[in-house]
C-alpha cells in the first residue's frame, strides 16, 4: 500500500488520502451496485421481510409522532451502509487536515533551494515557535546555511536528497 511506504513524501500521502475519500463518495452513490456484490458474496437473495407494528389507537388517543418507515433495504442503506461511507470520508478528511498542517510547516524543507532567504527566515521562525521546545531560534541561521550548501552542491534536482549512507566525519 503506498500510503504505508517509508519513502512516501507527505505531499503525497495528503494527495492520496484526498483521493481516497473522493473514491468513499463514488461508493456512496453506486449502493445497489455494491449491495448486488455483496448478496452474491453471502449467497443471499433478498432482504428479510418484516412488517411494522402498529398499535391500535384508542378512541381518545391521538398519533402525533408519526415515524418514517423504511423498508429492509432503504434501512439498511441509509443506518449501515451511509454512516460506514460517511464515518471513512470524514476520517480521512480529518486526516488529511492534519497532514496538510504538518506538510505546510514543514514544506520549506523540502524545496529549500527554490524559496528566497526571507521567506526561508519566516518559515524557520514559524518552525522554531511551533517546536520552542524543540528546536532553538539557531534552527533559521542553520536553514539558511543548508540552502546555501545545497545549491552550491549544484544536484540538479529540486528536492532534497538524502543519501543512504552519509558520510561522517
Amino acid at each position: 500500500m503506498h500510503l504505508q511506504k517509508v519513502e512516501l513524501d507527505l505531499a503525497e500521502a495528503v494527495n492520496l488520502l484526498k483521493s481516497l475519500a473522493s473514491f468513499f463518495l463514488e461508493i456512496r452513490k453506486d449502493f445497489d451496485g455494491y449491495k448486488r456484490k455483496g448478496m452474491e458474496l453471502c449467497g443471499l437473495t433478498s432482504y428479510k421481510i418484516k412488517r411494522k407494528q402498529i398499535r391500535k389507537l384508542k378512541t381518545d388517543e391521538i398519533r402525533d409522532n408519526e415515524e418514517i418507515y423504511f423498508n429492509e433495504r432503504d434501512k439498511f442503506r441509509i443506518q449501515t451502509f451511509y454512516a460506514i461511507i460517511d464515518k471513512l470520508t470524514a476520517e480521512m478528511d480529518r486526516r488529511c487536515q492534519a497532514y496538510i498542517g504538518t506538510l505546510e510547516q514543514f514544506d520549506v524543507l523540502f524545496h529549500l533551494k527554490d524559496v528566497n532567504v526571507t521567506e526561508l527566515k519566516e518559515k524557520g521562525l514559524t518552525i522554531s515557535k511551533a517546536f520552542c521546545h524543540d528546536i532553538k531560534n539557531d534552527i533559521i541561521e542553520e536553514l539558511v546555511h543548508l540552502q546555501c550548501h545545497l545549491k552550491s552542491l549544484n544536484l540538479g534536482s529540486n528536492r532534497v536528497a538524502i543519501p543512504e549512507n552519509p558520510r561522517t566525519y
